[in-house]
């Protein structure tokens, strides 16, 4: 099987079997209450946030979530429309060092080693364990499905031909990153986008010397301000509950 063409027909074939399939339930998922307020299409936004937050859609969770949201977009509106040029300068809220960010939490998923298993374990299985092409494809197989399990058995099988030497790159590697994202990296949990949003025009608003945890509380105090406000007011015109059952 490993030297006929249904070795690797096969599996391309079955991945595109199952890509069909999410495409089928493309359809039924909904649009994010974000995009649906850019579109300023505020009733089926509010009708999605009703769903993930399992509320009905006149609660006071739904309706302060919806108005922070139509509050900040119309806050980014406000700045001018943003064009590919200033995805590439930091702004009041540092769009290019939040992708910055994000590239670097993959470059060291990259560095950390996670490929040799993921994407080399036939290789690894046949050259250094002595495994038949057959054997190591079936085993490599097994190890997608079951990733957890087989992650932990490799490591004992590895270190057998490889030596305990071999995780010192990585385990360098992994403690070289420890600095990089104490010093730079914005602890998230917790916090919605528009909190994450707050935090880094707070840090890096002009004349600031907040650190990013004091930029943070005062993202939820300002937060928690807002939504007491927006509960106590009158619920703005055209952002009713209408024409909501058609979505919902």
């Amino acid at each position: 099987m490993p030297t006929s063409q249904v070795s690797w027909r096969f599996p391309l074939g079955f991945q595109a079997l199952l890509a069909l399939g999410t495409v089928v339930f493309v359809p039924f998922l909904v649009e994010s209450p974000r995009w649906l307020c850019l579109k300023d299409r505020h009733e089926d936004a509010r009708a999605v946030l009703a769903r993930l937050h399992a509320k009905p859609i006149d609660s006071p969770e739904v309706r302060e979530t919806l108005e922070i949201i139509i509050e900040t977009i119309a806050e980014e509106r406000a700045d001018g429309e943003i064009g590919w040029r200033d995805v590439f300068h930091n702004g009041r809220q540092q769009t290019f060092r939040r992708i910055l960010l994000g590239l670097g939490v993959s470059i060291f998923q990259q560095l950390g080693g996670i490929n040799v298993v993921a994407y080399y374990l036939p290789v690894v299985l046949e050259r250094s364990f002595g495994f038949s092409p057959r054997m190591a494809l079936i085993l490599s197989a097994i190890d997608s499905m079951q990733w957890m399990f087989w992650g932990a058995m490799n490591t004992f099988l590895i270190e057998r031909n490889l030596g305990w030497r071999f995780y010192i790159v990585f385990a360098v590697l992994n403690a070289a990153f420890l600095p990089f994202i104490w010093l730079f990296y914005v602890e998230t949990a917790g916090l919605s986008l528009d909190e994450i949003d707050r935090v880094f025009v707070l840090k890096h608003a002009e004349g600031s010397t907040l650190t990013y945890k004091q930029a943070t509380e005062q993202a939820k105090e300002q937060l928690e301000i807002e939504r007491l406000e927006i509960s106590a007011r009158p619920e703005k015109s055209g952002v009713g509950t209408d024409h909501v059952e058609s979505v919902a």
